[in-house]
């Protein structure tokens, strides 16, 4: 399996120029597989047949992982796909495709930028926003330039659906530049469903997204609904190579009863794996948030305080000056308000607080 981590290419514009070449009465398709398209913020990156229908190739993402019946690993959240050009008229195209199986939760809006501004009214997502749904083709048209190009388009993917990227239509006098590189500082953000997003109103309110747009970093998320820890993970985080990394794993430990012991050498052997590839990472280690009383798992076995003394201990014995370790219960206010009926899932404030709270402690390590 071949792992994708490149940075948006650096194009010649003569290449660019022959790539896009306009026709003077018709709209120009431009391919997904088009080196004026950028892409970033994935783990991994195929080409793949277009759907019935369409022709050429389409831009698939996933990471690798994901829950068994559920098929989170082929959600994306925060992904970006990013092109420069002077066209009047623009529009994306993209396949929601039945990869995510999950019955139990979805989430396909995503939003875009133009110039690095976004509106409340510049998202996206299916016609069908049933948990359970067929795939759909859903394009987004963009706004018509009030000011000459060139401009720079950004589409940002949603946290809960899997998405395809088929390409662009455009009117027939553009040209296309090179497209902006991504930020050179790359955020990792691992963890479970917490980290994927769920259950926020939308990809903008998870708390990586909010970190990442307020430190101006790419944001790699590696949050996977329904994670445990595991001893594998590292390989898997260290291969992004990140240059912040957080770590936010033990809520779905404890809520399946997995014992302390495990859980620890789990997490041990995700930073070892990790620390041997990135010496120079930054890594953020959050003890488990607050989860309001009202929540009982079934087969929970140990107190959830417990889970956090063990990371607790695994900072204390480290001698290690780049691990950091912070206190999850700090990050929200212990309030119902800011979780959700699945309590063990922050509300759109409790996201907000604790993106705030987080970038604090970023800033000052």
């Amino acid at each position: 399996m071949r792992l994708l981590f490149s940075r948006y290419p650096l194009i010649a514009l003569a290449l660019l120029a022959q790539a896009c070449s306009l026709s003077a009465d018709t709209l120009t398709s431009i391919p997904a597989d088009s080196e004026a398209i950028g892409y970033s913020g994935y783990v991994k990156q195929d080409w793949v047949p277009a759907p019935e229908g369409h022709s050429g190739q389409a831009a698939q993402f996933q990471r690798i992982l994901g829950l068994a019946g559920k098929a989170y690993g082929w959600d994306n959240p925060g992904t970006r796909i990013a092109f420069r050009t002077d066209a009047s008229a623009v529009t994306a195209h993209l396949y929601y495709s039945p990869k995510h199986t999950s019955t139990s939760g979805r989430n396909g809006q995503g939003l875009f930028f133009i110039d690095g501004e976004t509106q409340p009214e510049w998202i996206f997502d299916t016609v069908s926003t049933e948990k359970v749904r067929e795939p759909e083709f859903v394009d987004i048209t963009f706004p018509a330039p009030t000011e000459a190009g060139p401009h720079t388009y950004e589409i940002v993917l949603p946290y809960g659906d899997a998405v395809e990227f088929l390409g662009l239509t455009v009117a027939p006098d553009a040209t296309m530049e090179t497209p902006p590189p991504a930020p050179e500082t790359r955020y990792v953000a691992y963890g479970d469903s917490i980290t994927q997003g769920f259950t926020a109103s939308s990809i903008d309110h998870t708390y990586p997204y909010l970190i990442a747009q307020e430190q101006g970093w790419e944001l790699v998320n590696f949050g996977l609904a329904g994670r445990r820890s595991n001893p594998k993970d590292g390989t898997y985080i260290a291969d992004l190579k990140p240059d912040v990394l957080t770590i936010l794993m033990g809520c779905n430990d404890w809520q399946g009863g997995n014992p302390l012991k495990a859980y620890q050498t789990n997490i041990e052997q995700t930073l070892a794996d990790i620390r041997a590839a990135c010496p120079d990472t930054e890594i953020y280690l959050i003890t488990p948030l607050w989860v309001p009383e009202r929540w009982h798992p079934r087969k929970a076995r140990f107190p959830l305080e417990e889970y956090r003394n063990v990371l607790r201990g695994i900072a204390q014995n480290s001698s290690d000056p780049k691990l950091h370790l912070i206190e999850g219960p700090e990050l929200i206010d212990h309030e119902e308000s800011n979780f959700d009926r699945v309590a063990v899932h922050p509300s759109d404030a409790g996201f907000a607080q604790m993106a705030e709270r987080l970038n604090q402690r970023l800033t000052q390590d």
